[in-house]
């Protein structure tokens, strides 16, 4: 609410008036060569929106955004109001928001499917900061690709730091992505809440349906579908076991980390070189 009363008086006071003015005003001389370069920036953005979003209408909607902030920011820096690192961050920033955005979208394009709607819940989770994983060797230290699952590079003390709670734990050991089954469960229906929907299941029947597909480890010995793992510094306990990491990892990989994690044929995440290349981070 703090904040919500920042912008507010910031608006009471006429700033967003006088910023859209002079926005507008640094447009107008433009508007010919932008009418020639915004198709192929269009073009470019959705390429690169494409690959937030496997729904067909999500990209359109994410490269206009994309091409709005694109725009202000250059007006920004080119009036002395922000600094390139300033315009590089707010722009990094910006896209995370439209990869949580897309993420929310989902379960509204696969209603029919519980089990794809709780990850796509969990993945917006994870990139709002509402909780996150650790790893499973050690659990101070967070995953690779740690922005797919809750960490975030904390400028004021130089370090990575967790958000929200921690709901379970990534091995790439093995690989598995292992979740508190209560955990998991609440965030994700918390978020679902938040948009106006829900988990229209029962949490068992979920793993069941999960296991059905295929997507998480099953004990034939037991018959159940969450199973015994032991985290480093934790008792053992059962957890709900998914084997493929590349469900969970953010899809807008900067193009250049992408060449080297993944599969040439599969597009899917090699780990050998994610442990190799957390292993060299380590040393």
């Amino acid at each position: 609410m703090d904040r919500l009363t920042y912008f507010q008086k910031l608006a009471s006071q006429g700033a967003f008036v006088r910023a859209m003015s002079a926005y507008i005003s640094w447009l107008c001389p433009q508007i010919d060569e932008l009418q020639k370069s915004v198709p192929s920036m269009l073009i470019e953005l959705r390429d690169k929106s494409s690959r937030l979003s496997g729904h067909q209408r999500t990209p359109d909607a994410i490269a206009n955004l994309g091409l709005g902030v694109e725009l202000f920011l250059k007006f920004a820096f080119e009036i002395g109001a922000i600094t390139a690192e300033e315009a590089k961050a707010l722009d990094l920033r910006a896209w995370k928001a439209f990869q949580v955005l897309d993420e929310l979208q989902k379960p509204f394009h696969t209603a029919e499917d519980p089990s794809l709607n709780f990850i796509g819940y969990l993945k917006a989770a994870f990139m709002m900061g509402k909780c996150h994983l650790k790893s499973y060797r050690d659990s101070q230290k967070p995953p690779f690709e740690y922005e797919s699952f809750g960490w975030f590079y904390d400028s004021q003390f130089g370090d990575l730091k967790p958000k929200g709670s921690g709901i379970g734990y990534v091995d790439t050991e093995t690989p598995e992505i292992i979740l508190d089954p209560n955990a998991a469960f609440a965030i994700a229906q918390e978020i679902a809440r938040s948009q106006g929907s829900s988990i229209n299941i029962s949490r068992d029947v979920l793993w069941k349906r999960l296991s059905e597909a295929g997507l998480i480890i099953r004990s034939e010995s037991e018959g159940k579908n969450v199973v015994k793992r032991s985290p480093n510094g934790v008792e053992r306990s059962r957890f709900v076991v998914f084997t493929d990491l590349n469900l969970f990892l953010n899809s807008g990989l900067d193009s250049n980390q992408r060449d080297q994690d993944e599969t040439p044929m599969t597009g899917k995440v090699d780990i050998s070189k994610l442990r190799k290349r957390q292993s060299d981070a380590a040393h």
